[in-house]
Formats: structure tokens, sequence, C-alpha cells
């Protein structure tokens, strides 16, 4: 049942998060437009929650297909191919009623058609890209409120709304694909957990401290969830993420603030200012993803337990010596012999079976003869 309604709400989130990615583009993108030579900062925000509605589309439907590495590359190329028209779409000016209603419909049908065409070709569930998508998701849902409290100057009225209401969708896209990597129902405890703690990173004042913190607690409650980890294991992966979040926060920023200058470009937007101090959350968000997805994956295969056929080996090399000793062999038997019963198969037992008749008349004999004297 809590399968059934976290794919349920993973999906809608995705339907919800493309419907804002779209109404983002055509409606508040113009609200940021500056005239002049140079940018303000407060031009980006419409820019970072565009993008990261784009990662609550792709990891809505990851969390509700359980797809394979193959389905998982369809979803993430679809994610690309909407972030290039995003940028086509933003270099023509593309805005308005008319462009949103437009727009939104057609977003919404290629995501929908794009849900059921993989639900139906999807023959087994996987469980890594939930896991990325779930490390993806969870780094990013606390940065992304974040965007309301980085825009400098008098932002506009829908800029806390929205920045709310997508951190709210990636929360909630965290939450699903953590249960979706767990492979079965996820434990009650943990569970809750991660939904108090995905709920606090949306609602907490927009502190880099807390942020950081929020960050870290939500990176551990998804592993915790997604891989069934145990208290000990957790305690030093939590103070682990308190470290190394904040400290990957600042480096990243700092690596990618000319790229935020390059995508704004290539949008056809003003240049910014060099003293500008523009933060490029969605570039930030994805790379704390990747990095502690790919970490998670590595752990994930380094663990993970031997194969059937590897286990049973001996029981092949048993069957193998019962055929090398010229005996019939038969299902089992190499088993039988692994498990030190003595008997590789029929002919053996059948071989050795005269011998013993032999040895129990020679005793009798022998009792009866003392037993005369």
């Amino acid at each position: 049942m809590l399968m059934r309604i976290s794919r349920a709400a993973a999906v809608g989130c995705a339907l919800l998060a493309t419907v804002g990615w779209a109404l983002a583009l055509t409606l508040f993108q113009p609200l940021t437009e500056v005239i002049g030579e140079h940018a303000s900062p407060n031009q980006y925000w419409a820019r970072d929650l565009r993008w990261t509605a784009l990662l609550a589309v792709c990891g809505g439907l990851v969390a509700a297909l359980r797809p394979t590495a193959r389905s998982a590359a369809v979803i993430g190329g679809t994610g690309v191919a909407l972030l290039i028209a995003d940028v086509i779409l933003d270099r023509a000016d593309v805005a308005g009623p008319l462009a949103a209603a437009v727009f939104v419909p057609a977003a919404l049908a290629l995501v929908t058609m794009l849900w059921r065409v993989l639900r139906t070709r999807l023959t087994r569930p996987g469980r890594s890209a939930a896991l990325a998508c779930a490390a993806l998701t969870a780094a990013a849902t606390p940065l992304t409120p974040f965007v309301a409290v980085v825009a400098e100057g008098d932002p506009h009225p829908t800029l806390v709304p929205a920045a709310l209401a997508t951190g709210a969708l990636l929360a909630v896209v965290a939450v699903a694909s953590a249960a979706a990597a767990a492979g079965e129902a996820p434990r009650p405890t943990p569970f809750a957990v991660l939904c108090v703690v995905a709920a606090a990173c949306v609602a907490a004042p927009g502190d880099f401290i807390v942020v950081s913190v929020l960050g870290a607690l939500l990176l551990t409650a998804s592993t915790v969830v997604a891989l069934r980890i145990g208290p000990g294991r957790a305690a030093a992966l939590l103070a682990g993420l308190v470290l190394a979040y904040p400290a990957a926060v600042v480096a990243l920023r700092m690596l990618t603030y000319q790229l935020g200058a390059l995508f704004t470009g290539a949008a056809g937007g003003p240049p910014q200012m060099p003293e500008d101090d523009v933060v490029f959350i969605p570039a930030i968000a994805l790379g704390i993803g990747v990095a502690y997805a790919a970490a998670l994956l590595m752990t994930r295969v380094a663990h993970r337990p031997r194969p059937a056929a590897t286990r049973h080996a001996g029981a092949v090399h048993g069957h193998r010596r019962a055929v090398a000793a010229g005996g019939r062999s038969r299902p089992g038997a190499g088993r039988r012999h692994r498990r030190g019963a003595g008997r590789a198969g029929p002919g053996h037992r059948q071989a050795h079976r005269p011998g013993r008749q032999h040895d129990r008349a020679r005793r009798h004999r022998q009792h009866r003869g003392s037993g005369s004297r």
C-alpha cells in the first residue's frame, strides 16, 4: 500500500513540476527581465526554479517506474532535451498567457506519453536508478527554497511561493525515490524520520547553517531508507555529511560562477556584473547529488551479495568430480558431495554396495563362530 502511494505521489509530482516549468518559462521569466546593459542578481531566480523543476520531473518518473539503466537513460535524455528547449525558448522570448496556454498542455502530453511508454515496456524493476535519483533530489531539496534568500534586491511576490512549491515537489520525489530504491516496503521508523526531515527542509528558514544541517540529515535519512543501514553506520555517515555538505556547497559556488554567466549569455540575457554575487543553485545541487550518487552506487556494488551461480560453484565442482570418477550423475549429486555426504551419484553408490554387503556377511559369520565356541 505504501509503495503504491509513493509511486502515485511521484507521478503527480512529475506532472505538477512539468506545469511549473512551463509556467515559469512563459510567465515568471518576463517578470525578471531587466532592460539595460547588465543584469541584476534578481534576474536568475526564475531560471533556477525552472531547472530544479526539470529535476523533479525526471526524478518523479524514475521514482514511479523504478526503471533499468536503459530506461533511466531515456528519462535523463528527455530532461536534457527539455533543458535545451528551455534555453532556446528563453532566447526567443516566448512568453505571455498565450504561450503558457500552448506549452503547458504540450509539456504535459510529452511527460505523460513518456511515462506510459516506459511503463508498458518495463519488464523488471531496477534499484540503481532510484538510488541515484534519491541522492540527486535529496541534495537539491534544501537548496531550492534557498533561492528566495539568495535573490537580492526587491524580489517579486511570486518568488517565495514558487520556491517553496518547487522545494515541496522535490521533497516528495526524494522520499518516493528512497522508498523505490529500498525495493520493498521501507521500515516505518526510518521512513517517518525521512518524511519529517524532508518537510523541515521546505519549511525551515533560509540560513546557510540550517540548510547545510538539513541537507546532511536528508541525505542520511534517504540512504538509511534506501539501503537499510544500521544506526552505527547512519551516525558515521551523518557525521561525515555534516562537514562535507557545506564544504561542497562553498566549493561548487566558486566553481559554477562562470557557468551561470555562460547559460545567461546562451539565453540571450544581458551579462552579469563582475561584482555580482550570483549563486547558481541547480549546478550546486547537481554537483553534490551526482558525487553522492556515485559514492552510493560504488558502495552498493562493493557490498552486493554473490550471485547464485557463484554460491553454487562447489556444487558444480562436485558434479564434475563425479563425472570424472566414471559414475552417472543426476541433479543434486554435486550438492551432496559438497555437503560431505560422501556419495557423488548413483554409480558411486552402486559400485560400493557389494563391498558393504560382503563386510556385513563376514562380521555375521565371525559372530556365529565365536558363539559356538
